[in-house]
This record gives C-alpha cells, sequence and structure tokens, in this order.
C-alpha cells in the first residue's frame, strides 16, 4: 500500500494528465490533473475502462491499426505516441496527444500501461482558427481588385493577390520570394539607391504607414503608374517585421492628368504672357489669382502680391473712391467697362489703366471673386498729352501769328510818328544853345524817342516785320553782362551764381534780343524773392535729338547752346504758368 501511496503522489506532481491503465483495460491509477481536465472524481474513474471514462463508449476502441496505444503496449510492448480525441465529463471533445509506455512485472511481461496525455484542443484550435483566418485573409486579398503584396525586412515578398501580378504581367509563382524592386521597378539594388522614396522602408523605419506615387514596370517594360500606401505589421512584442503594401493602378488618371496639365499649361503661358493684367479679387478685396504680367506691370512679385495685398494697396489715392463705387456696383452684377484708373507701383510711381471687370456668383447667388482686366494705356496718356500740347501749340502760334500782324501794323505807324517827333527834337536842338532852359527838354524829347524807336523794332522783330541781328555770339559774354547790370541794381539780399562753360560753342543769335530775354527773366525772378534768396545762370552745350524736338515747333535736330536760369523765390501759380508765353503778359 505504501508503495502504490507514493506512486500516486509522485503523479500527482505532474501537470500534464496522467492515466495507469492494466490489462482489461481497466484504469487503476489516474492524477489530479487528469480529473481537473474531465471533470471526473477519482472514484468515479477508478475500475472502469479508459474507453468508457475517455470516449465515452461501451465497447473498446475501433480504432484503425496502430492507433489505440492500449494494443500496441500490451500486444507489441513498445512505447506509442498517438493523438486522440476525448471527453471529458460535460461530453467536451478533447484533442489529446498521448504518449504510451509499458509497466513490466519481474517476468519482463506488460502488466500495466501508464499513459501520459497533453492537451492540444486549445493548440489544435488556434492553428484552426489561423488557418482559417489565413484563408480568409487570402480571400479578402484576392478580392481586393487593386494589388497588395506582404513583404519582409529584406524586401522580398512573401504574398502577392492576383491584382498585383495581374498589373505587372507576371505569373504568381515568379513573385514570391523575390525583392519588390526587383519585380516592381527592374532595379538590381533598393529603390532608396535608384533615387525613388520607398514607403515600405518609411514604414520599417518608423513604424507608421506611408504613401507615395511611384513607376511601376510590368513584364515587357511598359510604366504602370502606381500609388503605393505601405502598413506594419508587428510581432507580439510590437515589433514590425512584415509590411503590407496596397498599389492602386492610376496609369490612366495620371495619362488624363498629364494631358489636362499639357492643356493648362498651354492656355496658362497665353494667359501669364497678354500683354494685360488679369486679376480677380474675392469679397475683401483679396487678390486670389492673377497673371503674370499683373504685378509684373507693378514692380511686384507674384508672391508678394498673391493672398498677400487687397486690390485698395494697388490703387492711387485719386482712384479710390470710384473703386470702392466700383467694387459695390461689381457685387450688384453690374459689369464695368473702360474704366480709367490710376494705379500705384511698388516705387510709388502712378500706372494709368483702363479696366474692364466682371462678377463671378455661386450656384445660390453668392458673390465669389472679379474677374478684371487692366490695360496699361501709359503710351495713350501720352499721345493723348502730345495732342493736346500740340493742339495749344498750334493755337499760341496762331494766336502770336494774330498778335503779330496787329503788332507790326500799330509799330509801322507808330514809327512814322516817332520819325517827325525825332525829326523835330533834333532841330529844336540845333537852334537852341545847350545853355537855353528849353534845351534841356528837347534832349528829354528825343531819348524818350529813341527809347520808343527802339521799342517799335522789337514789335516789328516779334511781327516777323522787321530783322533779326544773327551772328555768332559768345553767349557767356551775353549773359556776364546781364550779371553786371543786374549786380548794380538788384537788391543785396539776393545771391547772384553764373555757371558758365568754359568750352561753350558759339551761338547764331541775336545779342541783344537774348540779352533783353534774359535780363526779363532775372526781373521776374527778383520779383519772386522779396525775401531774398539765390539766383543761378548756367550756360552748356546741348545736343537734341529727334524725339527731344518732337513737340517742338521749327526746331530741327542738331547742336545748341543752353540757357538755364533758377530761382529760390515763390514761383508762379496754376493761372500764371498757363499765360507764361503769352506776348505782353505780365503780373504788374
Amino acid at each position: 500500500m505504501e508503495c502504490e501511496q507514493f506512486c500516486q503522489d509522485f503523479i500527482d506532481t505532474f501537470t500534464d494528465p496522467i492515466m495507469v491503465i492494466e490489462n482489461g483495460c481497466r484504469v487503476v491509477m489516474v492524477n489530479n490533473a487528469l480529473l481537473s481536465l474531465h471533470g471526473e472524481q477519482r472514484a468515479d474513474v477508478i475500475g472502469r475502462s479508459c474507453y468508457q471514462i475517455l470516449h465515452h463508449t461501451d465497447s473498446p476502441c475501433d480504432l484503425p491499426h496502430g492507433e489505440c496505444p492500449y494494443l500496441e503496449v500490451f500486444e507489441k510492448g513498445k512505447p506509442v505516441k498517438v493523438t486522440h480525441r476525448h471527453y471529458t465529463a460535460q461530453n467536451e471533445e478533447l484533442t489529446i496527444e498521448v504518449t504510451a509506455s509499458p509497466l513490466r512485472n519481474e517476468n519482463g511481461g506488460v502488466a500495466r500501461m501508464v499513459e501520459v496525455m497533453r492537451d492540444l484542443t486549445r493548440e489544435r484550435r488556434l492553428k484552426e482558427q489561423t488557418r482559417q483566418s489565413y484563408e480568409f485573409l487570402e480571400s479578402v486579398l484576392e478580392g481586393i481588385g487593386e494589388g497588395v503584396v506582404v513583404v519582409d525586412r529584406e524586401y522580398r515578398i512573401l504574398s502577392a493577390n492576383k491584382g498585383y501580378v495581374r498589373q505587372l504581367g507576371q505569373e504568381g509563382k515568379h513573385v514570391v520570394g523575390k525583392h519588390c524592386y526587383e519585380i516592381s521597378h527592374h532595379f538590381d539594388s533598393h529603390c532608396m539607391d535608384n533615387g525613388h522614396h520607398c514607403p515600405v522602408r518609411d514604414t520599417f523605419e518608423s513604424g507608421r504607414p506611408s504613401r507615395t506615387m511611384h513607376t511601376h514596370y510590368d513584364h515587357d517594360g511598359g510604366e504602370v503608374f502606381v500609388e503605393c500606401q505601405s502598413y506594419p505589421v508587428r510581432n507580439a512584442a510590437g515589433e514590425v517585421v512584415r509590411a503590407i503594401e496596397t498599389v492602386h493602378d492610376v496609369t490612366e488618371r495620371v495619362q488624363l492628368e498629364h494631358k489636362v496639365r499639357e492643356s493648362e499649361e498651354k492656355y496658362r503661358d497665353l494667359y501669364d504672357n497678354a500683354p494685360d493684367g488679369y486679376f480677380s479679387v474675392d469679397e475683401k478685396g483679396v487678390f486670389v489669382e492673377m497673371n503674370r504680367t499683373f504685378p509684373d506691370m507693378l514692380g511686384y512679385r507674384r508672391d508678394e502680391v498673391l493672398r498677400a495685398m487687397q486690390f485698395r494697396d494697388v490703387i492711387a489715392k485719386e482712384s479710390g473712391i470710384n473703386c470702392e463705387k466700383m467694387f459695390s456696383e461689381l457685387k450688384g452684377d453690374v459689369r464695368i467697362r473702360n474704366m480709367e484708373l490710376m494705379l500705384l507701383r511698388k516705387d510709388g510711381s502712378l500706372l494709368p489703366v483702363m479696366m474692364n471687370a466682371t462678377a463671378v456668383f455661386s450656384a445660390d447667388g453668392r458673390f465669389v471673386m472679379t474677374r478684371s482686366v487692366v490695360r496699361d494705356i501709359t503710351e495713350k496718356k501720352k499721345m493723348d498729352e502730345e495732342k493736346r500740347r500740340l493742339q495749344e501749340q498750334l493755337f499760341q502760334s496762331q494766336k502770336l501769328e494774330a498778335l503779330g500782324t496787329l503788332a507790326g501794323g500799330i509799330a509801322h505807324d507808330f514809327n512814322n510818328l516817332l520819325a517827325s517827333i525825332m525829326g523835330y527834337a533834333s532841330l529844336a536842338k540845333a537852334d537852341l544853345s545847350a545853355t537855353d532852359p528849353i534845351y534841356h527838354h528837347v534832349d528829354v524829347i528825343e531819348t524818350a524817342s529813341q527809347r520808343a524807336s527802339e521799342l517799335t523794332q522789337q514789335l516789328l522783330a516779334f511781327a516777323r516785320g522787321g530783322k533779326f541781328d544773327a551772328r555768332p555770339n559768345d553767349v557767356n559774354d551775353i549773359v556776364r553782362e546781364v550779371v553786371t547790370l543786374l549786380s548794380r541794381t538788384i537788391n543785396k539780399n539776393i545771391t547772384l551764381v553764373l555757371n558758365t562753360c568754359d568750352d561753350l560753342l558759339p551761338a547764331v543769335c541775336d545779342a541783344g534780343q537774348v540779352q533783353q530775354a534774359v535780363l526779363n527773366i532775372c526781373i521776374n525772378a527778383r520779383d519772386a524773392m522779396p525775401q531774398g534768396g539765390t539766383l543761378t545762370m548756367e550756360t552748356e552745350n546741348s545736343v537734341l535729338g529727334p524725339e527731344d524736338v518732337r513737340t517742338l515747333v521749327d526746331i530741327r535736330p542738331g547742336a545748341f547752346v543752353r540757357i538755364s536760369i533758377s530761382d529760390t523765390g515763390v514761383g508762379m501759380d496754376r493761372e500764371t504758368k498757363q499765360h507764361m508765353f503769352d506776348p505782353f503778359f505780365t503780373t504788374k
């Protein structure tokens, strides 16, 4: 009995179920692990047949040859390992791995058999679940129309669905086991070594999904544009051991986008290089679109204006009110046509433009933005201004011609009267002695008559009835004479500055007329500086080209002498400027 108890205690120390069976299939000993596994009581097990307890049958197992451990051990006397289906007291099916060994008597015969059992139920269920999961995964991968591959850390393809091999025109057996870069890109080394971004490598390094666009090549070398997205597969320790990569064929989309892009680039080029500026502003007046011409017109870079500035930022102050009104009208679906504006360039200069604009509305009638076109009318403005100047010059010429005719007639008649006065004054002086009191009065009459005669000569010259004494003169000498004359009569609080050109060319002119003109201008300058100031005269050589004389009357291109006169006085108001070239005009 002590030996039996020792054996019982010994087998109870094992965690694997153990059953001892004697001849006749009768159970003589079990350990606690077996009772726990089968949900039995010891008294209900000892003495019963093994097939009743383990298989819930009333007769020995009818199993194929070699699968019943009892027959193998008792008949052949050798250990055996088999896998059986056992049932618990609750009739729950178990998958058990049985290792049966003989216990021999002193004569070497098999007296009993000991079965050591290992419960494979959970393992088998896990394997079955794994198999089912794998089959389900396979069916899912095959059901996905796009390409899917599973790649290990060596970038070898472990699995590839039909979508992937179909994209590349390959067969599955020629894909699995090879490097993904070899199959997809026809490379001999990793994508990164060939200048390509690899989402699988990103996933292995970061443990996060990664996405990119790739160009794959089919079996014949044809391009296949794909969108690749890689996802990590982790082991129990959380390490990324594999990557699943989905490969979406976007060849048709890429080719279509390429055609659309070519078309857009073509029309964008036309749009950007148009001679007029195109732009759009949103409801807040912010620039949301423009061609290259528009910021170029204003001296800005495109990025300095687009979504960074408002239309009011480039509007000159004098056009601001009109623009506010125009913008309100645009929101009311009023088309703006041929509106002249003054824009403000980056350097502060003004740019005259003509603008046409319409509004863009959403489907629900909400204002979205404008479509505006501006045209630089600087040259048009110049031409208009030149036309106005020419018209003014023509009018001035006609007015001068009329005045000249009138002045010539008056001067001619007045000159005849002066001749009589001067003649009789000379005769009277001849009859008088210098000491006679009347002699002085007659002398004054003669002097005044001479001055009046000089005036009539100027009137005749203006009327082109007289003659100019035009000959080569040193203009520096003429100006110096004026300075000498002024220095004696001008106020002391006015500083005279004379800058003459040392190599000044001789000028063909009437010295008296030039002197008189310079003197008149200097007297006007003196009158403009009642509080004192600086009067500066300069002489210099000047060459006028065709562009310089385009707006001048009866002046041909060539070499000239220029006299410049400037002062620090109060200047002329706008009304005076309009009459400054009118003959005989004065503010005195």
